[in-house]
């Protein structure tokens, strides 16, 4: 088993993506709901629950702190946001596989992201959200926010992607997974990374999640 803390806003239908990606190569995934508002048990509270447990399109999700997972999952995708109780995620450390910050470009998240970043714990890797929305260009973000260095994985924005995510707070049992290059590249890239299998694997699941099989 293998523990990957994700961090940040928004990040909830980048998870539930996420772990539908990695649920097509059959591993097996829980997603552990630590944000302060448990916004995505909300997204899914219409889904069949069972004890504590909400199973959908083949991972679980739950925020039962004592519920412990390891024995039976591939991989546990621990999300917190970043109003996080403190006292919540010190008291819950993980032995992390991986840890990522996301962020997009509203400069009160990108502040606390670089925050994040630049702590002696984290030596995490930022997913940046959103750029090029208006003049908020990566180059520019990186030459005057990001630490010296900083590699991120960049999601430019997309007006379709920006709906589907608002839709899916609503309505999160849709079929099929349509989004932009520029999202579905960051997606496999990071699957790439977690479950070690190679890109062309991990496209062809993807394909065969756009398919909404």
């Amino acid at each position: 088993m293998e523990f990957y803390k994700f961090i940040g806003e928004p990040c909830c239908d980048f998870i539930l993506y996420l772990a539908a990606l990695s649920t097509q190569i059959n591993r097996k995934v829980a997603v552990l709901d630590y944000t302060n508002n448990r916004r995505i048990i909300n997204m899914l509270s219409e889904e069949i629950q069972s004890s504590n447990m909400i199973h959908f399109k083949g991972y679980d999700v739950t925020s039962n702190l004592e519920y412990d997972p390891g024995c039976q999952y591939d991989h546990i995708f621990v999300v917190y946001d970043f109003t996080t109780d403190s006292l919540l995620e010190s008291q819950f450390r993980f032995p992390w596989k991986g840890i990522y910050v996301i962020s997009d470009v509203h400069k009160r998240n990108l502040l606390l992201a670089v925050e994040i970043l630049c702590s002696d714990e984290a030596k995490g890797r930022l997913i940046l959200r959103d750029t090029g929305l208006g003049k908020i260009s990566y180059e520019y973000i990186s030459t005057n926010y990001l630490p010296s260095g900083e590699k991120c994985i960049v999601i430019e924005y997309d007006e379709e992607d920006y709906i589907r995510r608002v839709e899916l707070e609503f309505e999160v049992n849709q079929r099929k997974v349509c989004l932009s290059k520029s999202y579905k590249d960051a997606l496999i890239k990071i699957a790439e990374e977690i479950t070690g299998e190679p890109m062309t694997k991990m496209k062809k699941a993807f394909q065969q999640l756009e398919r909404g099989k």
